[in-house]
């Protein structure tokens, strides 16, 4: 991965001091977007591409089943394709008289076979359809069509994901980077207050609209928190997103899932700041993390780390990942850090826009 700077002009400093962001709109997805053709083996009737809502969270009960596109439009592009899942930009005019379109990101899940339906409905739209928070993703609607698969309407985000701009851009600015990282804790710290937890933050599920507004997407695997215990989780060890679990979970011991959230987090900021991730994975047999569990409480520091430049910032990143999470840090505590205190945020990232 390349760990240069970007180029000056994707921020902005203003005269007072404040900022603005400057991100690239996300560009077609080239061949993907032939797999729009997919969709008329995987939805009914209709048109191709053009479901019918047979049920709705706005509209249980309606005898009339109304096609997808009067609300939405139609797919234009597959911004994601997996096996059971795809995610769809759908446009859609403004008005009769007017050229402007509204985007909708609509992510498509198919129903396995042999899976209860309302079981399957509960997963996939419960925790999603219940927050809102400028700096997580809006879902405007659930539906379903005849064959069970369900259609998540959700505003779209026009900057793509921050791996993506990553990828792209290499290492950010300290002031991009504080930016995007202070409306990631706040998302966080909001979830974790409404007894919520994520469970699969990174990189790929942050995104970003094309002002600089971050927000986090992708609640298939979040859960609620139980009200009057410890929440503490017994995990086995993941099969995915290894560079990004605690070391707790990838030991399979009881843990408080808040505390592997936060972890997740503290990784994504060091992504951001170096343009690559600070290890594979944290293990016993990984090299890189063996170095920071030994180096991270020397008066040297763990040099990477060091790097970021103030110490009120590296003291928050390695209270994010201190290796025995009772110590470690809460979203609620590094929020209100005097680091964070004092982070601009951009306009867009107050407002969610």
């Amino acid at each position: 991965m390349s760990t240069k700077e970007r180029k000056p002009h994707h921020i902005e400093i203003l005269e007072d001091g404040n900022h603005r962001h400057l991100i690239e709109p996300e560009k077609p997805a080239g061949l993907f977007e032939k797999l729009c053709n997919t969709f008329t083996h995987h939805t009914p009737r209709q048109t191709p591409s053009d479901p019918v809502i047979q049920r709705s969270e706005t509209s249980e009960g309606n005898d009339n089943p109304e096609p997808f596109s009067h609300r939405y439009g139609k797919c234009i592009k597959i911004l994601h394709y997996g096996s059971s899942t795809f995610v769809g930009l759908y446009a859609k005019k403004a008005s009769k008289h007017s050229g402007k379109e509204q985007l909708y990101a609509v992510k498509v899940r198919h129903r396995s076979p042999g899976r209860l339906l309302d079981e399957y409905r509960r997963a996939a739209m419960g925790i999603s359809s219940s927050v809102v928070h400028p700096n997580i993703v809006r879902t405007l609607e659930h539906c379903q069509n005849d064959k069970g698969d369900l259609h998540s309407v959700m505003e779209y985000c026009g900057g793509g994901s921050l791996q993506t701009l990553l990828l792209r851009a290499g290492k950010l600015s300290a002031v991009e980077a504080d930016c995007f990282f202070k409306q990631l804790l706040r998302a966080v710290f909001f979830l974790h207050d409404e007894g919520i937890v994520h469970r699969r933050l990174r990189a790929e599920n942050v995104l970003l609209t094309v002002n600089g507004a971050v927000k986090v997407a992708h609640f298939d695997s979040a859960e609620w928190l139980p009200k009057d215990s410890r929440p503490l989780q017994k995990a086995q060890p993941p099969l995915e997103q290894i560079p990004y679990t605690a070391p707790e979970v990838l030991r399979g011991r009881e843990h408080d899932p808040r505390a592997t959230d936060v972890w997740a987090v503290g990784l994504i900021y060091a992504f951001m700041r170096l343009g690559m991730l600070l290890w594979k994975a944290a293990s016993e047999e990984d090299r890189n993390y063996q170095w920071y569990v030994r180096t991270r409480e020397d008066v040297e520091g763990f040099t990477t780390i060091e790097e970021f430049g103030s110490e009120r910032c590296c003291n928050v990143i390695y209270a994010m990942l201190d290796p025995k999470p009772d110590r470690r840090i809460t979203a609620y505590e590094a929020l209100h850090s005097e680091w964070i205190h004092e982070v601009v945020v951009c306009a867009a990232g107050e407002a969610g826009e």
